[in-house]
């Protein structure tokens, strides 16, 4: 065989079919941690759900990623935003020249990568082991999201990003190249990686063992589209008034917890029954979901304290979607199937910080520990840990970072394993441009530095799509474009982050438009009795869940300090005015309106003061503007405006100000309608848009 493996089979979705069920404990054996790792011994692991309670100290897991290289420290460009063909260095190889985009040495294995572009004309290079020639090569969107390796789920296409999770172990070394094409800079990736302990023996990939693993794969496909099928051996009805906190279970001796379900058999606001199908239904469940906190205590010691819908992974209200860790139904009904072992007790409750008085049936599946588990020392013992927090109305600084807002900060010993993020966008533009930044064991700078919010999440391009996999979900997308909730889901198997002493998961709040957004954000992990989260404030959390929360949220669309009357035709954003140098905009940006149509109208909400006599607008003049009309509560305001200026190029670009007429009734202090209306383009024009940055108004 050929030492460039090419494509031996076509898999497809394989769990679309009947399935082969392999439980936590009994179908894959137990690897101990002298057995040799291979990519047979990998898939076990991934399969195996008590998997996430292995020592925290037998690997570390990193990441290769395009983040831009300009992001050198908090104080020099940390949030700067070229991350695209971003690489270690380029080598000539064979004629061509190749990008390197990880070079690692080993024993290791990769685990995870995301990969995305606008078109796939390039080629990648693997080469294991110091190999002089590629061990696997093929077109990029072969080998990441494509069948080169495998089928589907293991390796995916989700909303644009290309995800592949089959693992690459090698025992040396493993390099990653691709074609240096200068028509193709726009190339975006991800790569996670694990490393063990020196003299730790891998067995590396090649052709022929992922050949001969054909058979295992197909199988791990198909049991990734399954969830295990686990009896009750706890189930109870509970009634929970407002401010009461209910008894779920209480255990009191040791076990696991393999899976907990929560459902709602009834739908009752204030002793009437909420019809299906409705939105008073969609809200009372939004509602009821945030203001419900699912708290437990393993062994004395509180470690879950979640919102159950952002427990669950639904975010804000119900939204089906099924994970190897979760599943959300239709009406209501949520599991988990998170290993959850404790030593001696445990108990489970459900406060209610809410107004209203809930119903709702808790049931769960719960085993004997495992001889693993129960033969665990009491420093190395692993408690399941959850945790949740939320900030509202975060300014954001259209077009540039705004902070890093914290997702959570460990310390002790423990395995982080996921994590679910909603976030509440009050316009349509995208909200999630900002990086992971994931520092592990007192890093100075972080060891997985991401390229977007949604590549973390595994897709691309700020799709507002639902979409559902093993790893990795957006159960919500609300809409219109990237406006209102927006639910992400990361869980982690193999590309699980242990972390000896401390862990810090930092997200940056980036978005393209000045508004405000809300994030709420989960965490899982697993730690040793000693590990705790820092800042944990219940309170707190009692008093975020319980603020107002909607299933649809409310159109209050601002961009640049203008309030939207409704969404526009077209695209309405901020658009930055930095690169142009004959104009001086405010804040350096302005209220971009494109794509739109001759009779569409852009309607803003603007309030007249008493004695206005005239209003002064800034607006912009470009080759590529049209003709407008200005309009306040249906009275024309002055003449046609061309904002054609015919010179092309950014030296065309220019600010000009216009002011027009206010009608003496209209200067009543009050809120009015202000309309730009589309005309349409001059002869000179080679379009249609419209660019204002601000609005004032003389007497």
């Amino acid at each position: 065989m050929s030492s460039v493996f090419q494509p031996f089979f076509q898999v497809r979705l394989w769990c679309l079919f009947a399935v082969l069920f392999f439980s936590q404990t009994s179908a894959f054996s137990e690897i101990s941690a002298q057995e040799t790792v291979s990519l047979d011994t990998l898939l076990h692991e991934m399969l195996d759900r008590e998997s996430l309670l292995s020592d925290p100290g037998e690997f570390t897991c990193r990441q290769f990623s395009s983040f831009d290289r300009a992001a050198k420290s908090p104080e020099e460009n940390w949030f700067a935003n070229a991350d695209t063909a971003q690489f270690l260095r380029t080598e000539e190889r064979n004629g061509r020249t190749e990008w390197v985009l990880m070079d690692v040495q080993g024993p290791g294995a990769v685990v995870r990568w995301w990969i995305t572009a606008p078109h796939y004309k390039n080629r990648l290079y693997i080469y294991v082991d110091g190999a002089s020639e590629p061990t696997f090569a093929g077109k990029v969107d072969e080998l990441v999201g494509g069948a080169f390796f495998c089928g589907a789920p293991l390796s995916q296409e989700t909303a644009r990003g290309r995800n592949l999770y089959l693992p690459i172990p090698y025992a040396k070394s493993l390099k990653v190249t691709c074609d240096m094409m200068p028509e193709q800079q726009n190339l975006y990736f991800q790569i996670n990686y694990r490393t063990y302990a020196p003299g730790k023996k891998v067995e590396s990939l090649t052709p022929e063992t992922l050949l001969a693993a054909k058979e295992k794969i197909r199988q791990s496909n198909e049991a990734l589209g399954k969830l295990p099928v686990l009896d009750d051996t706890f189930r109870k009805t509970l009634q929970i008034a407002p401010g009461e906190c209910a008894a779920v279970q209480n255990f009191t001796q040791g076990a696991e917890i393999r899976r907990f379900t929560v459902g709602f058999p009834a739908k009752i606001l204030d002793g009437e029954e909420i019809a299906d199908g409705t939105d008073a239904l969609a809200q009372y469940r939004a509602e009821v979901l945030r203001t419900l906190i699912l708290e437990i205590l393993f062994d004395g010691k509180l470690t879950v304290q979640c919102p159950l819908g952002d427990f669950f992974g639904s975010g804000v209200g119900v939204n089906p979607y099924r994970t190897f860790w979760t599943e959300v139904h239709e009406d209501g009904t949520m599991s988990a199937f998170w290993p959850m072992p404790f030593r001696k007790s445990a108990e489970v409750r459900i406060r209610n910080v809410g107004k209203h008085a809930v119903s709702l049936t808790c049931s769960g599946s719960a085993a004997p520990l495992s001889e693993k588990i129960a033969n665990c020392s009491e420093d190395d013992f692993l408690y399941f840990h959850a945790h949740w927090r939320q900030e509202r109305m975060i300014e954001t600084l259209g077009g540039r970072g705004t902070c890093d807002w914290n997702y959570a900060q460990l310390e002790g010993r423990g395995i982080f394993v996921g994590d679910v993020l909603s976030v509440v966008n009050r316009v349509p533009q995208w909200w999630g441009e900002g990086d992971e930044k994931i520092y592990v064991d007192g890093e100075m700078f972080p060891s997985h530095f991401g390229t977007g919010t949604e590549d973390y999440y595994g897709y691309a391009w700020c799709m507002p799509k639902w979409f559902e996999s093993p790893w990795r979900a957006q159960p919500r997308a609300e809409g219109p474009a990237n406006f209102g909730n927006t639910t992400n889901i990361r869980f982690r198997s193999l590309d699980r982050i242990p972390f000896t002493r401390s862990f810090r998961f930092d997200m940056e709040v980036w978005h393209w438009t000045s508004t405000k957004v809300d994030y709420a954000a989960s965490v899982f992990w697993y730690g040793t009795r000693d590990a705790k989260i820092l800042g944990a404030d219940p309170a707190k959390l009692y008093a975020e869940a319980a603020s107002p929360v909607s299933y649809k949220t409310p159109f209050q669309m601002e961009v640049c300090g203008f309030h939207f009357a409704k969404t526009p035709n077209g695209q309405a954003a901020v658009q930055g005015m930095r690169p142009f140098p004959n104009g001086k905009w405010v804040r350096d940006e302005q209220l971009w309106w494109h794509n739109g149509k001759p009779g569409d109208e852009l309607e803003l909400c603007v309030t007249i003061p008493k004695n206005a006599r005239m209003v002064k607008l800034g607006l912009t003049q470009a080759c590529d503007y049209g003709i407008f009309e200005f309009f306040a509560d249906g009275k024309r305001l002055g003449g046609l405006w061309d904002a054609c200026n015919p010179i092309p190029g950014s030296d065309g670009v220019i600010r000009k100000t216009l002011e027009l007429p206010i009608p003496e009734e209209l200067a009543d202090g009050k809120e009015h309608r202000f309309v730009i209306h589309l005309v349409g383009k001059s002869r000179l024009s080679i379009g249609t848009m419209f660019g204002m940055d601000s609005m004032e108004f003389l007497p």
